[in-house]
């Protein structure tokens, strides 16, 4: 499911976060044969929008791109456990299947039940894992 390909994508688009300021999650929309069809970031404090979140984001490029707002037979694989207000707009989108690689320290999530947690190779689980506490120990 998750490929080398799509997890250097997801770090690529963290570090960009972290480096703009962002907080570092990334979100990945793939069609059923795994091919990207979005992947966006945090960009709520460069747009100054608090629901610019990267599941948000990704779920918009990805209906504009394919010219419908029901993403059936679409997959999401996100760098950290959706908060609520994302979940609740995943659930809306359609999406048939929602992957994270983090668990959240950071807030409460509504429900994991509906999203599937997945292994990654320990080394991108670290790296991710690093960006989000360098940005919440010394960015905020």
């Amino acid at each position: 499911m998750i490929t080398e390909k799509l997890l250097n994508v997801l770090l690529e688009d963290c570090e960009k976060a972290y480096l703009e300021k962002e907080i570092p999650v990334s979100a990945i929309i793939v069609d059923k044969d795994n091919n990207i069809v979005s992947h966006c970031f945090n960009k709520r404090q460069q747009n100054n929008r608090v629901i610019d979140h990267a599941e948000i984001l990704s779920i918009l490029e990805a209906s504009n791109k394919i010219g419908d707002w029901r993403l059936n037979g679409y997959s999401m694989i996100v760098t950290l456990c959706p908060c609520k207000m994302c979940t609740e707009v995943i659930k809306e989108s359609r999406l048939d299947n929602v992957y994270y690689i983090l668990e959240s320290k950071y807030y409460n999530s509504l429900s994991t039940s509906d999203f599937t947690k997945i292994e990654v190779p320990k080394e991108y689980e670290e790296k991710l894992n690093k960006l989000l506490t360098l940005f919440f120990d010394n960015m905020r």
